[in-house]
């Protein structure tokens, strides 16, 4: 989902987006003349012949499909224990991906620490980083100072772990981000409100039983209102009955 602005792979029916046929822009509605009052409505959209895509085994239309192609890691934990390199590659791997037909665009999801440290320490993979965003060739999705459990920790760290996070990643990236989605468990009620407020504009939930059962609800929708309990709304991916594996 990119509404969160993620990578999307589609395979549409041969019959086009709508269902049925494939339809340009209407130009307005039209007057005509019927019994009694006049009616308006539209008028015909010329056909456009509708693209080729992929079709199911048994030759039936395909269907859409979103996929989020994520890259996870860490320097707090896992990190720490293989070094910093290890953050280094799982950034170059997204970066590798992007240049390589058909150039797909990943989600890296790495904690604000490891930024600040490549930024240090790897000025060179920073600077390429940079650019990528700036072209739109990867995008980063998270945002957490050291990728917590959310849920578990206290009310002010979750605020600390949220807005340094995020200004740490501002200062040395000079990215805004927009989409949480980690793969710790952090999904308590006031989370919403949190994100809203940080300047988070989406959300995921789908990933966040890595570690445990969160008790995440399975829906089946591509994305509800997360509402919490101060009525702070962010729009966000729901956990479905999708098979997932971390």
């Amino acid at each position: 989902a990119s509404g969160p602005g993620f990578m999307r792979w589609t395979w549409e029916s041969t019959m086009g987006r709508s269902g049925g046929m494939a339809c340009g822009p209407s130009v307005g509605p039209v007057a005509v003349q019927g019994k009694g009052a006049r009616q308006r409505r539209s008028p015909p959209v010329p056909r456009r012949k509708a693209k080729q895509m992929a079709t199911n085994n048994d030759g039936t239309p395909g269907m859409s499909i979103c996929l989020t192609v994520a890259n996870h890691w860490s320097y707090v934990g896992i990190g720490w224990q293989l070094g910093l390199a290890s953050c280094e590659l799982s950034v170059i791997d997204s970066l590798e991906l992007a240049d390589r037909p058909p150039g797909l665009r990943t989600c890296i999801n790495l904690d604000a620490c490891a930024y600040e440290l490549l930024a240090e320490r790897c000025p060179a993979t920073t600077a390429r980083l940079r650019r990528y965003l700036d072209e739109g060739k990867v995008e980063l999705v998270g945002g957490t100072y050291s990728q917590p459990m959310g849920t578990s920790i206290g009310g002010e760290s979750n605020i600390r772990q949220l807005v340094v996070g995020r200004e740490t990643i501002r200062r040395c990236l000079g990215y805004d981000m927009v989409t949480f989605l980690e793969e710790e468990e952090f999904s308590h009620p006031q989370v919403p409100q949190l994100l809203v407020d940080s300047g988070y504009r989406y959300a995921s939930l789908c990933q966040v039983d890595t570690w445990g059962r969160a008790g995440i609800p399975l829906m089946e929708r591509n994305t509800f209102a997360w509402k919490g309990i101060d009525g702070s709304v962010i729009t966000t991916l729901p956990k479905t009955p999708l098979p997932y594996t971390p």
